[in-house]
Protein backbone atom coordinates (compact mmCIF):
# COMPACT_ATOMS: atom_id res chain seq x y z
CA UNK A 1 0.00 0.00 0.00
CA UNK A 2 1.51 3.05 -1.19
CA UNK A 3 -1.17 5.82 -0.93
CA UNK A 4 -0.25 9.15 -0.08
CA UNK A 5 -1.83 12.64 1.56
CA UNK A 6 -0.74 16.03 1.05
CA UNK A 7 0.25 17.10 3.78
CA UNK A 8 0.77 20.88 2.67
CA UNK A 9 2.99 23.12 0.66
CA UNK A 10 5.11 25.48 1.05
CA UNK A 11 8.03 27.57 -1.37
CA UNK A 12 7.25 25.24 -4.26
CA UNK A 13 7.55 22.11 -2.66
CA UNK A 14 4.67 19.85 -1.51
CA UNK A 15 5.13 17.52 1.81
CA UNK A 16 3.46 14.33 1.65
CA UNK A 17 2.52 11.56 4.17
CA UNK A 18 3.13 8.48 2.93
CA UNK A 19 3.76 4.58 4.52
CA UNK A 20 7.57 5.44 4.50
CA UNK A 21 7.06 8.63 6.36
CA UNK A 22 6.78 12.52 5.40
CA UNK A 23 8.31 12.69 1.75
CA UNK A 24 8.94 16.20 0.28
CA UNK A 25 8.49 16.80 -3.61
CA UNK A 26 8.41 19.18 -6.39
CA UNK A 27 4.68 20.84 -5.74
CA UNK A 28 2.87 19.92 -8.77
CA UNK A 29 5.15 16.49 -9.48
CA UNK A 30 2.49 12.97 -9.40
CA UNK A 31 4.64 9.94 -9.46
CA UNK A 32 5.49 9.81 -5.68
CA UNK A 33 3.35 6.58 -5.39
CA UNK A 34 5.83 4.82 -8.33
CA UNK A 35 8.79 6.07 -6.56
CA UNK A 36 7.92 4.47 -3.56
CA UNK A 37 6.95 1.57 -5.44
CA UNK A 38 10.34 0.98 -7.44
CA UNK A 39 12.24 0.87 -3.69
CA UNK A 40 9.46 -1.58 -2.56
CA UNK A 41 10.07 -3.64 -5.31
CA UNK A 42 14.01 -3.29 -5.23
CA UNK A 43 14.21 -2.10 -8.79
CA UNK A 44 17.91 -0.85 -8.55
CA UNK A 45 18.75 -3.94 -6.13
CA UNK A 46 17.73 -7.59 -7.52
CA UNK A 47 18.31 -10.56 -5.60
CA UNK A 48 22.12 -10.61 -4.71
CA UNK A 49 22.91 -7.60 -5.81
CA UNK A 50 21.98 -5.09 -3.27
CA UNK A 51 23.24 -2.00 -1.27
CA UNK A 52 25.90 -3.88 1.49
CA UNK A 53 26.61 -2.51 5.06
CA UNK A 54 29.19 -0.08 5.03
CA UNK A 55 29.03 0.72 1.50
CA UNK A 56 30.37 3.95 -0.58
CA UNK A 57 27.43 4.58 -3.06
CA UNK A 58 26.90 6.81 -6.03
CA UNK A 59 23.67 7.75 -7.22
CA UNK A 60 23.33 9.73 -10.54
CA UNK A 61 20.01 11.03 -10.91
CA UNK A 62 19.48 11.35 -7.64
CA UNK A 63 15.73 13.06 -7.81
CA UNK A 64 14.44 13.49 -4.49
CA UNK A 65 16.13 10.59 -2.92
CA UNK A 66 14.28 7.88 -2.66
CA UNK A 67 16.96 5.39 -3.55
CA UNK A 68 20.00 7.39 -1.43
CA UNK A 69 17.43 7.24 1.91
CA UNK A 70 16.83 3.20 0.86
CA UNK A 71 20.75 2.42 0.42
CA UNK A 72 21.45 4.49 3.67
CA UNK A 73 18.35 2.01 5.41
CA UNK A 74 20.55 -0.80 4.36
CA UNK A 75 23.85 0.31 5.58
CA UNK A 76 25.67 2.09 3.31
CA UNK A 77 28.05 4.47 4.71
CA UNK A 78 28.11 7.44 2.53
CA UNK A 79 25.98 8.39 -1.00
CA UNK A 80 27.23 10.86 -3.17
CA UNK A 81 24.09 12.46 -4.49
CA UNK A 82 24.34 13.88 -8.65
CA UNK A 83 21.08 15.57 -9.03
CA UNK A 84 21.27 18.84 -11.67
CA UNK A 85 17.93 19.85 -11.24
CA UNK A 86 17.31 22.88 -9.41
CA UNK A 87 13.65 22.65 -8.45
CA UNK A 88 14.56 18.85 -7.67
CA UNK A 89 17.76 19.75 -5.79
CA UNK A 90 15.13 21.85 -3.16
CA UNK A 91 13.25 18.73 -2.25
CA UNK A 92 16.46 16.09 -2.24
CA UNK A 93 18.39 18.38 0.59
CA UNK A 94 14.82 18.95 2.26
CA UNK A 95 14.47 14.72 2.42
CA UNK A 96 17.69 14.06 3.58
CA UNK A 97 19.07 17.59 5.67
CA UNK A 98 20.17 14.84 8.66
CA UNK A 99 21.76 12.73 6.42
CA UNK A 100 23.62 15.77 4.67
CA UNK A 101 24.15 17.47 8.40
CA UNK A 102 26.01 14.28 9.63
CA UNK A 103 28.15 13.70 6.11
CA UNK A 104 26.31 10.71 5.27
CA UNK A 105 25.06 12.38 2.16
CA UNK A 106 26.73 14.68 0.14
CA UNK A 107 24.93 16.45 -2.68
CA UNK A 108 26.18 17.02 -6.42
CA UNK A 109 24.17 19.89 -7.35
CA UNK A 110 24.87 19.00 -11.43
CA UNK A 111 24.52 16.53 -14.31
CA UNK A 112 26.77 13.85 -14.83
CA UNK A 113 28.56 13.49 -17.92
CA UNK A 114 31.58 12.64 -20.23
CA UNK A 115 32.85 16.36 -19.79
CA UNK A 116 32.63 19.36 -17.83
CA UNK A 117 30.67 21.89 -19.03
CA UNK A 118 27.15 23.04 -19.46
CA UNK A 119 24.13 21.85 -21.20
CA UNK A 120 20.17 22.79 -21.26
CA UNK A 121 18.21 20.51 -18.57
CA UNK A 122 13.97 19.95 -20.02
CA UNK A 123 12.10 20.24 -16.61
CA UNK A 124 9.11 18.72 -16.75
CA UNK A 125 6.88 19.62 -13.54
CA UNK A 126 4.18 16.71 -13.51
CA UNK A 127 7.13 14.07 -13.53
CA UNK A 128 10.90 15.57 -12.42
CA UNK A 129 12.30 12.13 -12.79
CA UNK A 130 12.01 12.69 -16.87
CA UNK A 131 13.81 15.93 -16.67
CA UNK A 132 16.92 14.98 -19.51
CA UNK A 133 19.89 16.38 -21.14
CA UNK A 134 19.46 14.96 -24.45
CA UNK A 135 15.40 14.03 -24.99
CA UNK A 136 12.88 15.77 -25.85
CA UNK A 137 10.48 15.57 -23.12
CA UNK A 138 6.90 15.93 -24.60
CA UNK A 139 5.87 16.53 -20.85
CA UNK A 140 8.86 19.61 -20.50
CA UNK A 141 7.89 23.05 -19.94
CA UNK A 142 10.77 24.83 -19.86
CA UNK A 143 14.31 24.63 -20.21
CA UNK A 144 17.75 25.89 -17.87
CA UNK A 145 20.79 25.17 -18.46
CA UNK A 146 23.10 23.06 -15.46
CA UNK A 147 26.48 22.25 -14.81
CA UNK A 148 28.33 19.03 -15.92
CA UNK A 149 30.82 16.98 -14.24
CA UNK A 150 32.28 13.39 -14.57
CA UNK A 151 32.76 10.63 -12.17
CA UNK A 152 36.21 10.95 -12.77
CA UNK A 153 36.42 14.53 -11.44
CA UNK A 154 34.08 13.59 -8.63
CA UNK A 155 36.50 10.54 -7.32
CA UNK A 156 39.17 13.75 -8.00
CA UNK A 157 37.68 16.54 -6.06
CA UNK A 158 36.15 14.81 -3.06
CA UNK A 159 38.95 12.63 -3.06
CA UNK A 160 36.75 9.38 -2.64
CA UNK A 161 39.04 6.17 -1.57
CA UNK A 162 36.50 3.66 -3.14
CA UNK A 163 32.95 3.40 -4.57
CA UNK A 164 31.19 0.25 -4.06
CA UNK A 165 27.62 0.60 -5.99
CA UNK A 166 26.70 2.90 -8.68
CA UNK A 167 23.27 3.54 -9.81
CA UNK A 168 22.70 5.79 -12.34
CA UNK A 169 18.75 6.23 -14.04
CA UNK A 170 19.70 10.18 -15.70
CA UNK A 171 17.12 9.78 -18.80
CA UNK A 172 19.47 9.12 -21.76
CA UNK A 173 22.73 10.26 -20.30
CA UNK A 174 24.19 6.87 -19.12
CA UNK A 175 26.58 6.19 -21.90
CA UNK A 176 28.23 9.56 -21.57
CA UNK A 177 28.27 9.30 -18.18
CA UNK A 178 29.83 6.19 -17.88
CA UNK A 179 32.47 7.63 -20.71
CA UNK A 180 33.03 10.10 -18.12
CA UNK A 181 33.73 7.56 -15.44
CA UNK A 182 35.81 4.82 -16.91
CA UNK A 183 39.03 5.68 -14.35
CA UNK A 184 37.11 5.22 -11.96
CA UNK A 185 35.31 2.16 -12.61
CA UNK A 186 38.47 0.48 -13.74
CA UNK A 187 40.34 1.40 -10.30
CA UNK A 188 37.15 0.54 -8.03
CA UNK A 189 35.09 -1.95 -10.26
CA UNK A 190 31.96 -1.13 -8.00
CA UNK A 191 28.42 -3.17 -8.77
CA UNK A 192 26.12 -1.10 -11.03
CA UNK A 193 23.02 -0.74 -11.79
CA UNK A 194 22.44 1.41 -14.94
CA UNK A 195 19.14 2.11 -16.69
CA UNK A 196 18.49 0.99 -19.97
CA UNK A 197 15.25 2.01 -21.10
CA UNK A 198 15.66 5.12 -22.48
CA UNK A 199 16.93 5.39 -25.80
CA UNK A 200 16.64 2.48 -28.53
CA UNK A 201 20.39 1.23 -28.34
CA UNK A 202 20.57 1.14 -25.01
CA UNK A 203 20.16 -2.44 -24.36
CA UNK A 204 22.94 -3.48 -26.08
CA UNK A 205 25.40 -0.23 -26.28
CA UNK A 206 25.50 0.21 -22.75
CA UNK A 207 26.79 -3.48 -21.69
CA UNK A 208 29.12 -3.06 -24.58
CA UNK A 209 30.32 0.10 -23.37
CA UNK A 210 30.95 -1.02 -19.34
CA UNK A 211 32.48 -4.21 -20.84
CA UNK A 212 35.02 -2.16 -22.91
CA UNK A 213 36.17 -0.32 -19.49
CA UNK A 214 35.90 -3.75 -18.02
CA UNK A 215 35.58 -6.71 -19.78
CA UNK A 216 34.91 -8.76 -16.59
CA UNK A 217 31.54 -7.49 -15.68
CA UNK A 218 29.06 -10.39 -15.69
CA UNK A 219 25.31 -8.11 -17.04
CA UNK A 220 21.61 -9.23 -15.97
CA UNK A 221 18.33 -7.82 -16.47
CA UNK A 222 16.23 -6.68 -14.18
CA UNK A 223 12.74 -4.67 -13.74
CA UNK A 224 11.93 -6.10 -16.75
CA UNK A 225 9.10 -5.81 -18.97
CA UNK A 226 6.87 -7.52 -21.56
CA UNK A 227 6.33 -5.28 -25.02
CA UNK A 228 5.02 -7.37 -27.74
CA UNK A 229 5.57 -10.12 -26.17
CA UNK A 230 9.45 -9.78 -25.95
CA UNK A 231 10.76 -9.61 -22.28
CA UNK A 232 12.92 -6.40 -22.22
CA UNK A 233 15.14 -5.08 -19.18
CA UNK A 234 14.46 -1.44 -18.13
CA UNK A 235 17.51 -1.80 -15.89
CA UNK A 236 20.72 -3.91 -15.90
CA UNK A 237 23.01 -4.94 -13.49
CA UNK A 238 26.73 -5.64 -13.73
CA UNK A 239 28.83 -7.50 -11.07
CA UNK A 240 32.72 -7.33 -11.15
CA UNK A 241 34.28 -11.15 -11.85
CA UNK A 242 37.59 -11.77 -10.60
Amino acid sequence: NHEVTLDHSENGLDLWNTPDGAIWTVHGDKVLPFLLEEQFVDVYEPAGHEIRPGDVVLDCGANIGMFTRKALQRGAKQVIAVEPSPPTLDALRKNLAAEIASGRVVIIPKGVWKEDGELELSINPANEGTNSLVIENAGATRKVKVPLTTIDHLVAELKISRIDFVKMDIEGSEKPALEGGRQSIRRFRPRMTISAEHLPDDFTAIPALVHSIDPRYSTRGCDCTSEQGKFRAQALAFNPQS
